[in-house]
């Protein structure tokens, strides 16, 4: 009587599945929250000097720079988010890409948002067969930049659904 042959290990879940779920999560409700608003008014500037195409523009820039970050970080290099200057800081960054995406269109930059949740999401994937384990546990740079996503969807929620209820959208 031969031996049955031992199954291959089964594929392990990614231990950021959770942290992907999350992001998920916050994008859904935030887009429900964009959803709501008619077309018409998603280039009102009401959030300071930016509307919700700008909004829209500068969640995709920062998703899209942490999927660059992590994919740097899967290759060994130092993970660097592309335009983003540590000595400028944010707000130069975030100027500069509502300016160069200040003509597009609502549907451009709808797009940019889904390619950005998309790389993102693919490299935040790759990590576990990147990198050890402990570089990315919550509080390091990888976990920090794989879960950027939703904190920053939800950061930008509260205004998005305020200024809804102000102007009874």
């Amino acid at each position: 009587m031969t031996t049955p042959p031992v199954p291959d290990d089964p594929p392990r879940a990614n231990p950021l599945d959770a942290l992907l779920r999350e992001n998920a999560r916050a994008r859904s409700e935030l887009l429900a929250a964009l959803d709501a608003v008619p077309a018409a008014r998603r280039t009102e500037l009401w959030y300071g000097e930016w509307s919700l195409r700008d909004i829209v523009a500068h969640l995709a820039a920062w998703q899209e720079g942490c999927a660059v970050a992590l994919e740097s970080l899967a290759r060994g290099e130092p993970p660097r988010i592309p335009g983003f200057d540590e000595a400028a800081g944010g707000e130069a960054f975030n100027a500069a890409r509502a300016a160069e995406h200040r003509h597009d269109s609502w549907e451009q930059v709808m797009a940019l948002l889904h390619a950005a949740r998309e790389r993102h999401e693919a490299a935040v994937r790759a990590l576990p067969a990147a990198v050890e384990p402990e570089r990315y546990q919550e509080g390091r740079t990888a976990y920090r930049l794989a879960a950027m996503p939703g904190g920053h969807d939800q950061g930008h929620l509260e205004p998005v659904l305020t200024w809804r209820r102000e102007q009874g959208l």
